[in-house]
């Protein structure tokens, strides 16, 4: 937490490896029931099979409407190495920003004020050490990878507050400053952008969280 505190004293005074295929969808069904389809969906994106994923989308593509593509976006943010390593889990990221891309839905996404990738990763980027999951840990880099990834595609919010949420991306990143890679984290936030200036709701600025964090 030191490190933490020293990243964000500094801003405020500066004021895909072969990925596993799973069974294939032609062999499940020729035809697939909504609840069926919804369920294999679910579990291809939390598990992080993209192959799987990937095919239901080109048999299905009236399926992947706006709010199935975010919240696929989301799952795999927060499950991003529960069975599937971190490239399994960037690969259904990247395939789903391509699809947002491609039916003229970037801009919506960019305008959603309940839709900020940023702020999920800070909140919600885990790590299987902490939780029990199976695949190998990412690396911190995967942070600025997944980042760059989303940034790419005009997702840039490092500043916002999501509706009802109480954290900035950074606030709610210092909160987690015992996790992996954390601080690598909170420095690539500030570096695009982040505002250390900007208190969370209870009127805290990033820098009184950290002091409190290394408490």
């Amino acid at each position: 937490m030191l490190a933490l505190l020293a990243i964000v004293s500094r801003s405020e005074s500066s004021n895909d490896s072969a990925h596993r295929t799973g069974p294939k969808i032609s062999s499940l069904a020729i035809r697939i029931s909504p609840l069926t389809l919804e369920n294999i969906v679910g579990s291809a994106r939390w598990h992080g099979y993209p192959e799987i994923l990937i095919e239901i989308m080109e048999k299905y593509p009236k399926y992947f409407d706006y709010s199935v593509i975010i919240e696929t976006i989301e799952c795999a943010i927060h499950s991003h190495n529960r069975d599937g390593d971190y490239k399994d889990y960037r690969r259904i990221i990247s395939r789903q920003l391509k699809e947002l891309d491609d039916k003229g839905l970037m801009k919506k996404a960019i305008n959603d004020a309940e839709f900020n990738p940023i702020y999920t990763m800070a909140t919600g980027f885990i790590w299987h050490e902490n939780y029990g999951y199976r695949a190998s840990i990412a690396d911190p880099e995967c942070y600025i990878d997944l980042g760059e990834l989303f940034w790419s595609y005009g997702l840039v919010d490092v500043n916002s507050r999501p509706p009802n949420c109480t954290d900035t991306p950074l606030t709610a990143a210092i909160r987690r400053g015992n996790h992996p890679g954390i601080s690598v984290f909170i420095e690539w936030l500030l570096q695009r952008g982040a505002n250390s200036e900007i208190k969370c709701r209870n009127g805290r600025k990033p820098i009184e969280i950290a002091e409190e964090m290394n408490n």
